[in-house]
């Protein structure tokens, strides 16, 4: 391709112009001594030493060197370069943002021109291959939301860029303070461009622990106590009724000369004694749990919808206070 090949050239001609004209004011006379160092040769000589890695598609090496002239000085035509090296290590994404940056570094600048055009046919065919996903946030967005797709931080929020993936299966996560988290999965095809609309569901805010519940509760548990001991003393008393009982008549066969209006007496104190002894345990038992749930209290109990373009749900979230 021609064309293309001669923007590449052009793009390549004027990042060196670019370091040269940005460093000529270095070699000025000084009113007081000779002149001073240029600050931009080592990036020019790194610059022209790129250029030939890149021709020779060492694109590894070059592309580690055009970064360093980059954090010198950023220019549209070394985000080419950039983008370049990416496509020949078959990196397409990294190449699409490069050029991308190229196309906005060079839109106010009309020696770019060329590389802005170079810049724009190359993100036209890159964008056959790779998928573009725009996310629609909520406005205004929460001061510290986060967003990631598939685990890394997404940074062209700030200017609503399509966020370029590769072709597949992605999952976005959005979160933020006082939100509920949204969660959705998006299958997105070679040159496919789509909208996802981000939901966020404010929680309810947290309910402070009610201090009245609580006195109420140390009751409950003090009453649950106190039954606890009455049905084991019950208990007892019947434990000791039988045993008496058990003595003065082996077997279940009185003696003529046994107390027979006190062994009935006991037998039925023994009868009452049990039923009785069983119903205050379980009021005790009840009673007591009562008050540990007032006592302990739920802080912020609520559930909290989960919503998604592909689907939802509900979660319990709570801890004991």
């Amino acid at each position: 391709m021609p064309g293309v090949r001669g923007r590449v050239l052009a793009a390549s001609l004027l990042a060196l112009a670019a370091l040269v004209n940005g460093g000529s004011g270095a070699w000025a006379q000084t009113a007081s001594g000779p002149p001073a160092a240029d600050p931009l040769a080592p990036a020019r000589a790194l610059f022209a030493d790129a250029l030939r890695d890149e021709d020779a598609q060492r694109f590894s090496e070059a592309l580690q060197k055009f970064v360093r002239v980059r954090d010198v000085r950023d220019t549209a035509s070394i985000e080419y370069r950039i983008g370049a090296c990416y496509e020949g290590l078959g990196q397409p994404l990294p190449a699409f943002a490069a050029y991308k940056q190229a196309t906005v570094l060079g839109r106010s600048d009309l020696e770019s021109a060329d590389v802005v055009t170079a810049a724009v046919d190359r993100l036209r065919d890159l964008a056959k291959h790779i998928a573009r996903l725009t996310l629609v946030l909520p406005s205004p967005p929460p001061a510290d939301m986060q967003v990631r797709v598939d685990g890394a931080p997404v940074s062209q929020l700030a200017n609503a860029d399509p966020v370029p993936l590769q072709p597949g299966s992605h999952v976005v996560v959005v979160t933020a303070t006082g939100v509920a988290p949204f969660r959705s999965e998006v299958v997105l095809s070679e040159g496919a461009q789509a909208t996802l609309p981000v939901s966020l569901t404010r929680l309810a805010p947290e309910t402070p622990p009610d201090g009245s519940a609580r006195t109420a509760g140390w009751i409950a548990i003090a009453t649950g106590g106190a039954l606890l001991v009455t049905s084991a003393v019950l208990l007892l008393a019947r434990h000791d009724d039988i045993s008496t009982l058990d003595r003065a008549c082996p077997g279940g066969l009185c003696p003529p000369e046994a107390n027979a209006p006190g062994l009935d007496s006991t037998r039925n104190r023994a009868l009452l004694e049990g039923p009785v002894g069983a119903a205050f345990g379980i009021a005790g038992i009840a009673a007591t749990g009562v008050g540990a749930v007032l006592v302990l209290n739920w802080k912020g109990t609520r559930v909290v919808p989960l919503l998604a373009p592909d689907g939802g749900g509900v979660a319990l979230a709570g801890v004991f206070r």
